[in-house]
Parts: structure tokens; C-alpha cells; sequence
């Protein structure tokens, strides 16, 4: 299915290039929610990561004459991703789907793990906090 195309402006003003920037998506989000569905918004935002992505990529392979590049990590699963990538004259090399995982998956199952095994102090603090803004 295809979607409209909306246009993401990834300038640096506006982002930190930190692709969980829940401020400059709600920002952009609050601007255009009664004007577009959100499968326009999503397929939109979603280019424009990937485009970005790809445009970096991309530089850092000519500018340090790279001959091959390595997606891995959750995003090479994105299927977009792989499709444009595809299409640039370079030799690509990408794990196996079954291999593409979240970190988060790795660490929530060695938790279950230690915690299966009597490996961790259940009455240590394990509170979450962000290293990143906050807004």
C-alpha cells in the first residue's frame, strides 16, 4: 500500500538526529494531525528517516572510500531501508532477518534469564531513566 507523501524536513534546527526525538515528532505531529491520516504520517516520517539514513551512508562510504557497508541492529529490518539501499551502486551486506533484533530483546531475555537463575538482587533499585532530553 502507498501512501501520500508528506515532507519531513530532517534539517538539524529542528532535530537532534536522535530518531526518538519525541519532541520534534509531537511538535510535527500537532502541526499536521488534522490534515493528514496517520498512515501518511507514518509512511512520511518513516522515508524521511530512511532517506536520511541512506544519505549519510551513503557520504561516509565515498568519503573514506568504503567499499563494503554493514546494516545490522533493529534498523536493518526495516524493509524500506533495504529496498533504497538496493539501489546504490554499493556492495551492502545485511544479516539474516531472524538476526535483525532490538537490543532491548537481547537484554530483556538475559534478564529472564539471571532472574531464572538466581543471578540477580531483586531488592537493588532497577528504576529506568533517559540519558537523553527530556522535555
Amino acid at each position: 500500500m502507498f501512501y501520500k507523501a508528506l515532507i519531513f524536513d530532517l534539517d538539524n534546527t529542528l532535530y537532534d538526529y536522535d530518531y526518538c526525538n519525541k519532541l520534534a515528532i509531537n511538535k510535527i505531529f500537532e502541526y499536521i494531525k488534522n490534515k493528514y491520516n496517520y498512515d501518511d504520517i507514518a509512511a512520511s516520517y518513516q522515508e524521511a528517516l530512511v532517506d536520511t539514513l541512506i544519505a549519510k551512508f551513503n557520504k561516509a562510504m565515498d568519503s573514506y572510500s568504503i567499499k563494503s557497508g554493514i546494516i545490522c541492529g533493529g534498523v536493518a529490518a526495516n524493509k524500506r531501508l533495504r529496498e533504497k539501499l538496493d539501489k546504490l551502486d554499493k556492495n551492502i551486506i545485511y544479516p539474516s532477518m531472524k538476526y535483525c533484533t532490538d537490543n532491548a530483546d537481547m537484554i530483556a531475555y538475559l534478564a529472564e534469564h539471571k532472574i531464572k537463575n538466581n543471578k540477580v538482587d531483586l531488592k537493588k533499585d532497577f528504576s529506568a531513566y533517559s540519558r537523553g532530553m527530556v522535555y
